[in-house]
């Protein structure tokens, strides 16, 4: 899983889905922006509103 070669950046992800956290570290964000919607997806969850929350969280 690309997301998971990321220090931290699954637990981040589900911190954040869960709102038990509000912020994703720059090298996860850095990692998320290299994955399309379909790709991101399938690698966590295959959710596109989630998605665009995490990208504009991450620009």
């Amino acid at each position: 899983m690309a997301l998971a070669i990321v220090d931290n950046c699954v637990a981040e992800l589900i911190s954040f889905y869960f709102g038990t956290n509000n912020t994703i570290e720059q090298p996860c964000c850095s990692r998320i922006e290299q994955l399309s919607q379909p790709c991101f997806g399938r690698a966590f969850i295959d959710d596109a509103s989630y998605y665009n929350k995490v990208t504009k969280f991450c620009s």
